[in-house]
């Protein structure tokens, strides 16, 4: 098992990577001399793996060439396909934002700007329709290339569905009280 320190000194490093103060190869590097033979580390993933699958937002990290790198489960299940079925295909065929009247995708935009995204759109599969949250993160090698891009997908409709019902809450009363002559309505 991972000494405690060794533990923050990757997770110290992994959130630099993600706030850009280092690059993820840089990370990857430290995590050999951490662990060194390839046991260790086999044992060091199937922990991270177990992790990252524990994770309640969808996770997906994409390579260069749009091939989908890994998925954890939560993305399984809200693009409604397994793992096996996701790895190593293009991302189009899955949960996919569309920006721009051309249709360029979140993922091109994110491997030519070099930044970070953030939108909310919905889907449309086998899972049925969902509102979701789109985080999109570009992870840089040293020497400044864009090898990967870390994705994130939250499944928001609950939250987008009770908005709606409090929109239709306030709208009842007010059509009520509007009716009333000297009434006071007030939203907060």
């Amino acid at each position: 098992m991972i000494a405690v320190d060794k533990q923050k000194n990757l997770f110290d490093f992994a959130l630099d990577v993600k706030e850009g103060r280092k690059n993820a190869s840089d990370f990857v590097d430290l995590f050999i001399n951490h662990y060194g033979t390839a046991n260790n580390i086999e044992n060091e993933l199937q922990l991270y793996k177990s992790v990252f699958d524990l994770l309640s937002v969808g996770v997906r990290i994409q390579n260069k060439k749009n091939g989908i790198f890994t998925v954890n489960k939560a993305y399984s299940k809200l693009s409604g396909k397994e793992e096996s079925e996701i790895v190593g295909e293009n991302c189009k065929h899955f949960i996919c934002p569309k920006f721009c009247s051309n249709g360029e995708c979140a993922l091109n935009l994110v491997f030519s700007s070099g930044k970070e995204l953030m939108t909310d759109f919905i889907v449309h599969n086998n899972t049925g329709n969902r509102f979701m949250h789109y985080e999109a993160i570009p992870i840089i090698n040293s020497d400044g290339e864009i090898n990967y891009v870390f994705e994130t997908y939250s499944d928001v409709t609950e939250q987008v569905n009770t908005r709606g019902e409090l929109q239709e809450t306030q709208n009842l009363y007010f059509n009520i009280l509007t009716a009333i002559s000297d009434a006071v309505f007030i939203i907060k």
